[in-house]
């Protein structure tokens, strides 16, 4: 008679669940340079000379704007990505089957997206 095996907790499948979404890093970077190296640059250009003249004040809120804006929008689009390539791929079907806390797949997904776009 085998004992009754109790899942790990929160903590340690949050952990598990980040450093297997951390290695996404293999199929996104391509993504993540596109959208948060080189679109907001090609903005800053272009919204930078029709500001020429307007001050330091005006080409410091283009920059802090571009790159809140392509924080928030790769973080976004990369997260819809992935749960939209979990689900084609039968990930998520795969992660039902094992004793884990959904809520900690959604946080450790989060997550690595996240520390992905901090460089």
């Amino acid at each position: 008679m085998q004992p009754n095996r109790k899942p790990p907790t929160f903590f340690v499948q949050l952990l598990d669940l980040l450093l297997m979404e951390l290695t996404n890093w293999r199929w996104s970077w391509r993504s993540t340079v596109l959208t948060s190296m080189v679109a907001p640059i090609l903005s800053i250009v272009a919204l930078g000379s029709l500001a020429q003249g307007s001050g330091q004040n005006s080409l410091a809120y283009i920059l802090t704007g571009n790159l809140i804006m392509s924080l928030m929008f790769s973080n976004h689009n990369n997260l819809a990505s992935r749960f939209t390539y979990m689900r084609f791929a039968g990930t998520l079907d795969y992660y039902a089957t094992l004793p884990i806390n959904r809520q900690a797949l959604i946080i450790a997904t989060v997550l690595s997206f996240f520390l992905l776009s901090l460089p």
